[in-house]
C-alpha cells in the first residue's frame, strides 16, 4: 500500500513539473531584424531578415547609408548645384621636341553636383562648402545637355577625361567637418529613382578607396543653386559664388 502511494506521488510530481516547463519558441532574437520575434525563447538568428542598406523593412528609403559596418544619417537638406554646360572643344598643340602639330577634340558636357547630408550640415553659398559637422556624400555628375533623367544609372568614371552620363568624382565622410579629409569613392553607381520640382530620390552602391561598401538612399527636398563666376578685385567685396534659384524647391 505504501509502495503504491509512493508511486502515485512520484507520478503526480512529474506531471506537475512537466506542465511547468516553458515551451521552447525558436525565432529571430535580433531586435534590429525585420522579423524580430519578441516571443522567442531560443535564438534562431539564421532566420533573421534585415532591411537593405538605406531602406526600412517595408522597402521605403530611410535617408541613411552604410559605410563598412557603420550607419550614418542623411536627414538634412540636400543640395543640387548646376555648373552649366561647356561646348565641344578643339585645339592644336605644337610639340617642340618633335616639331609636330597635334589636333585634339574634347566633347562638350554639362556638370552638376549633389550633396546629401545629415541635419548637422548647412551649405554656405559664399564659401561653396558645408558648415557644421555630420555625415555627407558628395558627387559630381557629368551629363549631356538633357541633364539627369529619372531611371538612369550613373557609374563612377575611371577615365582621365569627363565621360558623359557618369560620376566624375565622389567622396563621403561619416564625421565630416570643413577641415576633414574625405575618403574617395572609386567605383560603383548612383541611380536617380525620382525627381520633381520639390523632391529627389536616389540610391547608390559605391566602394571607397579602402574597399569599404558605401550603400544607401536619400528621398526628400533639396535646395537648388546655379554656379556663376564673378571676378572680385577686393577680397572683402567677395560675393557668393552660388546663386540660389529656389529654396526648398
Amino acid at each position: 500500500m505504501n509502495r503504491l502511494i509512493y508511486i502515485l506521488t512520484l507520478l503526480i510530481t512529474m506531471l506537475v513539473f512537466n506542465s511547468c516547463e516553458e515551451e521552447v519558441v525558436r525565432g529571430c532574437m535580433d531586435i534590429t531584424a525585420c522579423n524580430y520575434d519578441s516571443t522567442a525563447t531560443e535564438a534562431d538568428d539564421a532566420s533573421c531578415v534585415y532591411a537593405e542598406p538605406g531602406y526600412d523593412c517595408d522597402g521605403n528609403c530611410a535617408d541613411n547609408f552604410m559605410a563598412g559596418n557603420n550607419s550614418y544619417e542623411l536627414d538634412g537638406q540636400a543640395v543640387l548645384i548646376d555648373y552649366g554646360c561647356y561646348d565641344d572643344y578643339y585645339y592644336t598643340y605644337y610639340d617642340y621636341y618633335t616639331g609636330e602639330y597635334y589636333d585634339y577634340f574634347y566633347e562638350g558636357y554639362c556638370s552638376g553636383a549633389i550633396g546629401l547630408v545629415s541635419s548637422g550640415l548647412i551649405f554656405d553659398a559664399v564659401d561653396g562648402d558645408f558648415e557644421g559637422s555630420g555625415s555627407l556624400i558628395g558627387m559630381a555628375v557629368i551629363t549631356d545637355e538633357v541633364g539627369m533623367t529619372v531611371g538612369s544609372t550613373y557609374n563612377v568614371s575611371t577615365s582621365d577625361y569627363y565621360e558623359i552620363n557618369s560620376i566624375g568624382f565622389a567622396s563621403y565622410n561619416g564625421n565630416y567637418t570643413p577641415t576633414s579629409v574625405d575618403p574617395e569613392i572609386v567605383s560603383g553607381s548612383m541611380t536617380l529613382d525620382s525627381f520633381s520640382a520639390t523632391t529627389i530620390e536616389l540610391s547608390f552602391d559605391f566602394t571607397d578607396e579602402n574597399g569599404n561598401a558605401v550603400v544607401g538612399c536619400y528621398s526628400g527636398p533639396f535646395d537648388y543653386y546655379e554656379y556663376y563666376y564673378r571676378h572680385q578685385e577686393l577680397e572683402n567685396n567677395f560675393r557668393s559664388k552660388f546663386e540660389i534659384l529656389s529654396k526648398n524647391r
